[in-house]
């Protein structure tokens, strides 16, 4: 939880340096490329979250490591996460931005499950329907799930709407569950 709070606001802060320079996507490309490297390089990784390390080298480290593959906006706000010792949330803080860029955007992403691959023009139709239906630009992310045997299931944020053939089956259970269904047997 407190690593939470701390990855949204450096996310916060570095998206509003983003905005006030106009580079909101570019520093966006930047932290991509950035945790990119550092997956790359796992053990740079964790000598930015060494507290004993002086902050003149973490940020030579930076320079080095990201060079001139990330605009300076972005290697200053790195030498100012370096420094206070939470390079252990280059991920979060990425994660963060780009929710901050998404609603910026206008931009809902949304997982889609289905039970088997969508075409082009289903998806193109799901996310059309979505968009209508939040007022925002959906962006699915689509996952195949076999156990679904048919239909999709979509979340978006905190929703969920349901429309697999196993939720079917579940919800018609449920409803079952609570039937009598001794008025159901024939009379003799």
């Amino acid at each position: 939880m407190r690593n939470d709070r701390a990855s949204r606001r450096y996310a916060q802060a570095l998206f509003s340096l983003a905005v006030d320079h106009g580079r909101i996507d570019e520093v966006s490309e930047d932290l991509d490329r950035a945790v990119r490297a550092l997956d790359e390089l796992p053990g740079v990784r964790s000598l930015f979250t060494q507290p004993l390390m002086p902050d003149r080298i973490k940020r030579d480290l930076v320079d080095k490591v990201f060079g001139d593959s990330i605009s300076q906006l972005t290697r200053d706000f790195l030498h100012v996460v370096v420094a206070r010792n939470r390079g252990d949330l280059f991920d979060q803080i990425r994660e963060r931005y780009i929710e901050l860029c998404n609603d910026y955007h206008g931009i809902l992403p949304a997982s889609v499950q289905s039970a088997v691959p969508l075409s082009e023009s289903e998806l193109a139709e799901l996310s059309a329907r979505l968009t209508q239906l939040c007022g925002k630009t959906v962006s699915p992310r689509c996952v195949v799930d076999p156990d679904l045997i048919g239909g999709v299931v979509v979340r978006m944020g905190d929703r969920v709407m349901d429309g697999s053939v196993r939720g079917a089956l579940r919800r018609l259970r449920q409803r079952l569950k609570g039937t009598d269904l001794s008025s159901l047997r024939p009379q003799a």
